[in-house]
């Protein structure tokens, strides 16, 4: 998904929706998320924090 689709996670700031720190739940009942940041200019996703809860 991060390499095809980054912009398709959600904004950590939902106040500025174009941001390029984004997150994404992932697991059975979405215990896990990953936050991440594009960096269009360099076609490159830099992952910033996995957290999970279990």
């Amino acid at each position: 998904m991060l390499e095809v689709a980054p912009w398709s996670g959600e904004p950590i700031n939902a106040g500025y929706p174009d941001a390029p720190v984004r997150t994404v739940l992932f697991g059975t009942h979405g215990e896990g998320m990953v936050v991440y940041l594009i960096l269009e200019d360099r076609r490159q996703v830099d992952l910033l924090k996995i957290l999970w809860l279990s």
